[in-house]
């Protein structure tokens, strides 16, 4: 991942889902290193995880503002929930950057498309594709112009492997 970025974070406002560890940790320290003012993450199920990623940057960082909070991409309300608890939690009332990392992983839905039945197809497309769009139509009404909203996606959709057919077929 790179270590600096073009574009100008100097006291902007920033949400990252799934950042208690990968891609979503490192996104959260590299928006850190660039000048971000206040930093929301979001984890599942490894809270301390999230306030070990959150400790770190501010040992590094100690004037930047951070929270973090428990979501669940399977929540078909997430989206206002998660700006509402980003705003409160970090005190502002904007919302300059969305990174939507994170991802279903409930490996016990992973089946051959002849085994899916309806109601776990529904639960992994929430999950994959209405909960960042959720996210993103309502960061949208608290983000600035020129606000960012970055949609991270998996291989997955692209090459499918057994057992993740609902994803390419």
């Amino acid at each position: 991942m790179a270590e600096t970025i073009k574009a100008p974070l100097k006291g902007k406002v920033a949400l990252i889902t799934g950042a208690s560890r990968g891609i979503g940790a490192g996104i959260a320290r590299v928006f850190a290193k660039n000048g971000c003012s206040h930093i929301a993450i979001t984890y599942l199920a490894s809270k301390d995880k999230a306030e070990e990623v959150l400790a770190g940057i501010r040992k590094e960082y100690p004037s930047i503002k951070t929270h973090a909070f428990q979501a669940d991409v399977y929540d078909e309300d997430g989206g206002p929930k998660l700006v509402d608890q980003t705003l409160k939690g970090l005190g502002v009332d904007r919302i300059d950057i969305v990174v939507a990392n994170a991802a279903p992983l409930d490996q016990k839905n992973w089946k051959p498309i002849a085994e899916l039945d309806y109601d776990t197809w529904r639960r992994e497309m929430t999950g994959l594709v209405w909960g960042p769009v959720s996210l993103a139509r309502s960061a949208i009404t608290h983000m600035p112009k020129g606000g960012r909203i970055i949609m991270i996606s998996s291989l997955s959709s692209k090459a499918s492997a057994t057992g993740l057919s609902e994803l390419t077929e």
